[in-house]
């Protein structure tokens, strides 16, 4: 398998240029990538030093950097080296320059502006590490998303994607005869109460992922967590849980990543909530 060199540079924390080409890069499975992350190149200082870091590791040169002056001292750089190279807001930044008729703000991290929605993302991850695998239950009505799944449905980490987004996500393990659907539905009744939804999983690939779980914690025996009636049962009653809670929607994630769970759920809140706009008053 050939492998090669990936050199990811920034004038602030990376994220947005480690994003982007990591999802060019999935398109490529048959190639080996080795990533080198380069944040905080603010300033001509830094760009000087991981001049021969791209020497020692050649390979192709990935960056975001805002400073025009910078940028152009890169690229000259990776020419006279010969090294492939792209910047990753060269073409949406000349197609909003044409459109809006002016030049954009050299502001390096403009992004992570500590603003309104810097502060609510802030608090919605607090909330979300309260409310995690059903704590908090005395305030969870005011969560705006509530995750409800059984055991290896990705919960968490699908929570905690929401919650970055800006969304407060609580989330509580369907468990039979114990989960508690009155209080729960108590709180999905609630005019503007949190928005419900339901992680199941296929059985077999449920069955895999608590087997190798099992299997990380040393424990190889057979319980009614990886007995497959017992967790088609607990499958099936969860369902039957979700249609009695009348919540949102049911997701399947047994073909989905986490981050397609959350953008879906995302996508829903944001649709559910501009219809409530659209409501009369009462």
């Amino acid at each position: 398998m050939k492998s090669f060199f990936v050199h990811q540079i920034s004038d602030s924390t990376g994220e947005t240029v480690q994003s982007l080409s990591r999802a060019c890069l999935a398109l490529f499975p048959s190639f080996t990538v080795m990533e080198r992350l380069h944040p905080l190149i603010y300033n001509e200082v830094r760009m000087e030093k991981i001049f021969p870091l791209l020497e020692e590791e050649p390979g192709v040169v990935v960056f975001s950097l805002a400073n025009q002056t910078l940028s152009q001292k890169l690229q000259d750089f990776c020419k006279e080296k010969e090294f492939p190279h792209y910047s990753i807001l060269k073409g949406p930044l000349n197609a909003l320059a044409d459109y809006l008729g002016c030049e954009p703000i050299e502001n390096p991290g403009a992004q992570h502006t500590m603003d309104d929605s810097y502060f609510k993302r802030i608090e919605a991850i607090h909330y979300t590490v309260a409310h995690d695998d059903g704590n908090g239950m005395d305030t969870l009505d005011r969560a705006d998303v509530i995750l409800l799944g059984v055991s290896r449905t990705s919960k968490t980490p699908t929570c905690f994607q929401l919650a970055n987004r800006g969304l407060r996500a609580a989330n509580i393990p369907f468990v039979p005869e114990v989960t508690p659907l009155q209080e729960l539905s108590d709180i999905a009744r609630k005019k503007d109460g949190p928005i419900m939804f339901g992680l199941t999983c296929d059985c077999e690939h449920l069955l895999n992922l608590r087997r190798n779980r099992m299997h990380l914690l040393g424990d190889k025996g057979t319980t009614n967590y990886t007995d497959p009636e017992s967790v088609r049962r607990e499958i099936l009653l969860a369902n039957k849980f979700f249609q009695n809670l009348n919540i949102l929607r049911i997701i399947n994630v047994t073909h989905r990543s986490i981050e397609e769970t959350a953008s879906a759920i995302f996508r829903d809140v944001d649709n559910k909530r501009q219809e409530k706009s659209l409501l009369p008053p009462s």
